[in-house]
């Protein structure tokens, strides 16, 4: 009984044995330590919560060097700004509304209007940009300025009265007319206009005055016929009797004949933008209609 007792202990022993054996074979074959793999959990734990805590380190950095930044950034855009603005005061108080005499066409200035490179000139407004228009124009009144330098006035008595040619710059006069209103010529510098001396007692003038109201109804032309010193109620009946409707001015006192010397009249001028383009002494053609024509061809010419 005794040596059986001990025969199964030594089989139960020997099938413990080759069961370890087994399981420490096929851990070894699959390369796994069982304690080594613990430590390694441990470890990856470890790990673990250290990359948890700086990943807050870095948030919360993060966040706080954000809001630094902001800040600065903040106050450094603040001061640029301010630096810009006093910089753009300073310019403004400088030279507001002012730009150099040598600038060009587009900045509203013309070059060398002052004589002096270093002069400088004040605009209504600097924004404003001429084009061409604006430049043929003042070129226009420049010009004229020269065109009608010492021009003859018979109204105010300026200049000395003289021969007149065609080319030479017409005398300016202002002249009462039967329409109650005052005739101008330099208010019509930029027409043709057509001045015809004349008297009720002259009958080549009162011939050719049919032809000078056909004119009149053309309206190419302002017309205008100045009275030779006659009393008015005597020119106006005459103009009412044949029914003329043209101006006729009352050179009352042959103050603008003076200025028109002609031995002469009918005397008659065509005057192109203040410049006399054809003088006419007598009838021209000598009847109505060839006057007509001669009229009606220096008009057309002027247009």
């Amino acid at each position: 009984m005794k040596k059986r007792m001990m025969i199964l202990r030594a089989v139960t022993l020997l099938s413990t044995a080759a069961l370890l054996g087994a399981c420490g074979k096929k851990d070894a074959e699959n390369g796994k330590d069982p304690e080594a793999e613990n430590v390694s959990e441990e470890d990856g734990a470890e790990d673990a919560g250290e990359k948890d805590e700086k990943a807050a380190d870095g948030k919360d950095s993060g966040k706080e060097n954000g809001k630094n930044n902001g800040k600065d950034s903040g106050k450094d855009k603040d001061k640029d700004k301010d630096k810009d603005e006093d910089k753009d005061k300073d310019e403004d108080k400088d030279g507001e509304g002012k730009v150099s005499s040598g600038k060009d066409k587009e900045s509203g200035s013309k070059p060398g209007a002052s004589g002096d490179d270093d002069a400088e000139i004040e605009l209504d407004d600097p924004d404003d940009e001429w084009d061409d228009e604006d430049w043929e124009e003042e070129e226009e009144e420049d010009d004229d300025d020269e065109r009608f330098a010492g021009r003859s006035d018979a109204s105010a008595g300026i200049g000395t009265p003289k021969e007149l040619h065609e080319g030479d710059v017409a005398p300016d006069f202002s002249i009462e007319t039967n329409y109650g209103d005052t005739f101008t010529l330099s208010d019509f510098d930029s027409d043709v206009v057509l001045i015809n001396f004349w008297a009720t007692w002259c009958g080549p003038c009162v011939g050719e005055m049919p032809a000078i109201e056909r004119l009149e109804e053309d309206g190419d032309a302002f017309i205008i016929g100045i009275n030779c010193g006659e009393d008015r109620d005597t020119i106006d009946d005459f103009i009412d009797e044949n029914e003329f409707t043209y101006y006729i001015g009352y050179d009352d006192d042959g103050a603008v004949s003076t200025y028109y010397p002609s031995q002469y009249i009918p005397y008659t001028l065509v005057i192109n933008q203040g410049i006399i383009y054809r003088i006419f002494v007598g009838v021209p053609g000598g009847s109505e209609e060839a006057a007509y024509q001669e009229y009606y061809k220096a008009i057309q010419e002027c247009l």
